[in-house]
């Protein structure tokens, strides 16, 4: 499906020309692999190659390494799948190996307590740094394109989507320039470099915890409260490794754009929550320390005239949002 796509991609923005010279070189290709001893194909691919006009290769360039992005793409959407399936045929019994299951199945077959095996996770520490690397050329915006793309695979997977969103989603990825039109700031590997961690790691980590407290709960009948195991740091901005670029104004840049991101999505998933908690007092009984933290904030609001009286959530408006929406930006 990639690959008709990215061909489809191809001929539309490109014209046939582009299409069929990457069709060409590989099928030569192709046939030197099943056939390396083919001299005369080899001197065929090799004048075809040394012909090719500055633009012709450029694009030719660009056809590949699109290819490439997507046949990686495609290899760890594999990957997901197989654990997807390993996951449901899952069970206390058989847990999928190396998984959370078989971590703590591990453990409570040593004979180890809830309270051990609690204090033992809970102790678990496992720091993850971000660095710049030298050869990391792609754009954000091309990790965006490609995160964007498999996520509407997983769509087409579960029946949500059709191949025309893969085509054009692929022809998106294919009309963007890969390479940056100046040499990367630090500010922009900054940027680049922490790119997952507001993104994906924002929602990785937290099932991380949840599937290690489920495991828990499966083999000992209770469920502790565990802390993230993984934390974050970063090198990005303030490694003075010779970079005359990496200044003290650059490093403290690099610490507030670090607590912005983090900061807005805990904005963005409390908003989320204002909206949700929508619960009408007499309707529902919401424990005394909640409705004391409520009643605080729908104190906050009344003087902006925003929330809903007797909602225990603020619903539309008031609460932290409202009175600090600048605070984590400053």
């Amino acid at each position: 499906m990639l690959g008709r796509a990215l061909g489809d991609a191809i001929r539309r923005l490109s014209g046939e020309r582009l299409f069929e010279l990457e069709e060409e070189i590989r099928a030569l290709t192709k046939h030197l692999r099943q056939h390396p001893g083919d001299e005369e194909a080899r001197r065929t691919l090799r004048d075809r190659v040394r012909g090719l006009t500055v633009e012709e290769a450029e694009g030719l360039v660009r056809a590949f390494a699109t290819y490439f992005h997507l046949v990686n793409l495609a290899e760890e959407r594999h990957r997901v799948r197989v654990n997807r399936a390993r996951e449901r045929e899952s069970t206390p019994q058989r847990p999928r190996p190396e998984s959370l299951l078989a971590l703590v199945g591990t453990l409570r077959a040593r004979g180890l307590s809830f309270e051990e095996v609690t204090n033992l996770l809970a102790s678990a520490r496992l720091t993850l740094t971000f660095t710049a690397h030298p050869t990391e050329t792609r754009r954000r915006t091309l990790r965006h394109h490609l995160m964007q793309i498999a996520r509407v695979l997983d769509a087409v997977e579960k029946g949500e989507a059709g191949p025309e969103a893969v085509r054009a989603r692929v022809a998106l990825l294919w009309g963007t320039r890969e390479l940056r039109a100046r040499p990367p700031r630090v500010e922009d590997e900054v940027q680049g470099g922490l790119y997952y961690l507001p993104t994906t790691l924002w929602e990785a980590v937290p099932r991380l915890v949840e599937g290690l407290e489920r495991a828990v709960e499966v083999y000992y009948g209770r469920r502790p409260r565990l802390r993230p195991p993984i934390a974050f740091r970063s090198w990005i901005g303030g490694d003075r490794d010779g970079n005359p670029h990496v200044t003290p104004e650059v490093t403290a840049w690099a610490q507030r754009y670090a607590r912005q991101e983090i900061s807005r999505r805990y904005v963005e998933s409390l908003q989320g929550l204002v909206r949700d908690l929508s619960l009408a007092e007499e309707r529902v009984q919401a424990a005394p320390p909640l409705q004391a933290h409520a009643a605080g904030g729908r104190g906050q609001a009344a003087g902006s005239g925003r929330g809903e009286p007797g909602e225990t959530g603020g619903g539309e408006g008031g609460g932290a949002g409202s009175r600090f929406p600048a605070r984590p930006y400053g």
